[in-house]
């Protein structure tokens, strides 16, 4: 609120005047003393004021000769300079200086109609947007002539989709779609989908030419067939300057790598001379040196810009040199405790999965040991001090706690399924290997699948690690499928467990495969019998319907009798066995059989199945299968379909 101000009752007239005058004389005019008028006469330091001088005191015919070599470009930045420069070269007077630096340029498409010569060159060299003189604008709308950055484009101002054009005069009627179609577009992505933009100031020119045409009358024909003429014609010469703007781009990218080049061999030449030889005949410090910035300037290399650059270069090659050796000390050491690993884990009692042996340097304290230690001390002694059982248990528990982790969060994800990885029910299947319906894989034998191990680096080695990223839980008819299985063997799926699947010492056979080898005669074809891991990975090719569990004891105990025949031969040939009271492989029949009297006491002939059972490295996917040729012509099964 405005207050009143108050009347003054002792002061005339006078008074208030001079009072007034004395305010006004408040604001003096600034007057510069004479040390500055001295010191304005002196030079410019750095060369500032010489395009003053440069518009004043050289002639305009020499100054106009000294253009003409110049691009258009350069121009462009001079008209930006001073006022006086700007007023000189925009005025028409001065057309001829444009039109010569035009001219000097190879190549240059002609002159867009209705240009002048400053907005020509605006348009093919500078950068900015047009609307909104944001840079850098890479492309040229050519369809309008102009530069827009992204956000003027969805403004809907001066490019606008179909549907930002009905304020403009846009309908459904087929006479729109036919002006659409004559009217300049550009397209670009949004959001990973390609919109058509289409140029709003030449629409509404074609929809008021054609207000008063009726779309099936003979005038609008032929006036449609003129514009279609006219666009074709504006269409071929927009590529034609856009073929032009391709070329000069890719001939410029073309220069600068060149010099890029030409800077990076002087480099190595100049490196090479201070004796880093052997460190650039690496290519990880070849790819350093090319990245850096000092030496990917697209200048060329001279004597006062090595001297420049020398110390930082120099320093860089120290640093690489330094990691180089460290690298290579710890590949050293990861190489030494994987040999050592593999001949510890070899005398170790086999558990149902154990990490392999160079993902040993990945923990502690070996990785401590080989990372810590300095480049030049050998760590062998370390490394086998730190190698004992306490140490390895603890790194396999460690191992076999990440893989439970990552499998039972996997589980929970599933609605309605528990997150108990040791109920048959809750397996796994391989991504890679599901292309050609790969395997059930049941934990913990999946941790032996060789689709779930991957290379890590250390140092400049790659070691083997387990990894998750392969491993899919069933999906639901193949989940509903495993649930029969364990139904045929007269089990709970909900409590089912491996072992007790194992308990059940139950036989199947595929009916489908039973038709196309069974003959009327007995004993001509053999039958073949399966577990139930392999079942289940056989109902992936044959309908769960045909795989029936064999109830008919004289098959059975065929059935028992072939496949410890086939146990007992491979244990013979030396296969993959361990012991089944203490878990440790032994590779050749003395050596278990040795292993069987110093250890446990047992005299004779190692016997499979009640001295040595199959590797779990080795058995992970399948259980044995087994053919026997029974002497009846007809068996009794219990089939799924009657369950």
């Amino acid at each position: 609120m405005l207050r009143a101000r108050p009347a003054s009752t002792d002061t005339d007239d006078t008074g208030t005047e001079e009072q007034s005058s004395q305010r006004k004389s408040r604001k003096r005019r600034r007057v510069k003393s004479s040390a500055a008028v001295e010191a304005s006469d002196q030079p410019l330091r750095r060369g500032r004021g010489k395009l003053r001088q440069l518009s004043t005191e050289i002639p305009l015919d020499v100054l106009f000769e000294i253009f003409s070599y110049l691009e258009p470009l350069d121009l462009l930045r001079m008209s930006r300079t001073t006022k006086r420069l700007r007023t000189l070269l925009m005025s028409k007077e001065t057309t001829f200086v444009w039109e010569r630096a035009r001219l000097g340029m190879a190549d240059l498409p002609p002159m867009i109609d209705g240009f002048s010569e400053p907005q020509y060159a605006n348009l093919l060299f500078d950068s900015h947007c047009h609307n909104c003189l944001k840079t850098p604008i890479k492309y040229i709308q050519w369809q309008i002539r102009m530069r827009l950055c992204k956000e003027c484009l969805e403004k809907g101002t001066i490019m606008a989709t179909m549907d930002q054009l009905r304020p403009h005069g846009f309908t459904a009627s087929f006479k729109s779609h036919q002006l659409l179609a004559i009217t300049p577009y550009f397209g670009h992505s949004q959001k990973t989908v390609l919109i058509s933009c289409y140029d709003v100031s030449t629409y509404e020119r074609l929809v008021e030419e054609s207000r008063a045409l009726h779309h099936r009358s003979l005038q609008f024909r032929v006036w449609l067939a003129k514009k279609e003429q006219e666009h074709k014609a504006f269409v071929k010469s927009c590529e034609e300057y856009q073929n032009w703007v391709t070329s000069r781009t890719e001939t410029r990218a073309a220069e600068l790598d060149s010099l890029r080049r030409r800077r990076l061999k002087s480099i190595i030449t100049r490196l090479k001379e201070d004796r880093w030889d052997e460190e650039l005949e690496l290519r990880s410090t070849m790819e350093t040196l090319q990245g850096h910035a000092l030496v990917k300037q697209p200048r060329d290399l001279t004597d006062r810009i090595w001297e420049t650059i020398k110390p930082t270069l120099t320093e860089l090659m120290s640093n690489l040199r330094a990691d180089r050796k460290i690298q290579g000390a710890i590949s050293e050491r990861t190489r030494i405790l994987e040999r050592l690993g593999n001949t510890f884990l070899a005398a170790w009692p086999e558990t149902p999965h154990n990490p392999p042996a160079s993902s040993l340097c990945l923990y502690r304290p070996f990785s401590d040991i080989i990372k810590n230690t300095p480049p030049d001390e050998d760590a062998t002694s370390k490394l086998k001090e730190a190698l004992d059982s306490e140490t390895v248990s603890s790194i396999c528990v460690d191992w076999r706690e990440e893989q439970e982790q990552c499998l039972t969060a996997m589980l929970r994800s599933k609605k309605g399924r528990s997150a108990d990885l040791s109920l048959v029910v809750n397996a796994f299947t391989c991504v890679k290997c599901c292309e050609t319906k790969g395997p059930i894989l049941h934990y913990p034998h999946l941790s032996s699948h060789p689709c779930f191990y991957s290379t890590s680096p250390v140092g400049d080695t790659n070691v083997v690690v387990w990894s998750g990223k392969r491993i899919n839980t069933l999906k639901r008819d193949v989940y509903s499928r495993c649930q029969s299985f364990v139904r045929m063997c007269g089990l709970d799926p909900d409590t089912a467990t491996a072992e007790d699947m194992e308990g059940a010492d139950v036989f199947f056979r595929c009916e489908s495969c039973y038709a196309r080898t069974w003959q009327p005669i007995a004993g001509m074809k053999p039958v073949r019998l399966m577990r139930w891991r392999t079942a289940m990975n056989h109902s992936e090719w044959h309908s769960i319907r045909k795989v029936t569990c064999v109830d008919d004891a004289e098959l059975l105990a065929l059935g028992r009798a072939e496949e410890r025949a086939v146990l007992e031969d491979d244990l013979r040939r030396c296969g993959a066995f361990v012991c089944v009271h203490c878990d440790v492989a032994e590779t050749s029949a003395a050596a278990r059989a040795d292993h069987l009297r110093s250890v446990h006491g047992i005299g004779g002939e190692p016997k499979a199945v009640d001295h040595y059972r199959r590797s779990l490295k080795y058995t992970h996917v399948h259980e044995l299968s087994v053919e026997v040729r029974p002497r009846y012509a007809r068996m009794k099964t219990s089939s799924l379909e009657g369950k």
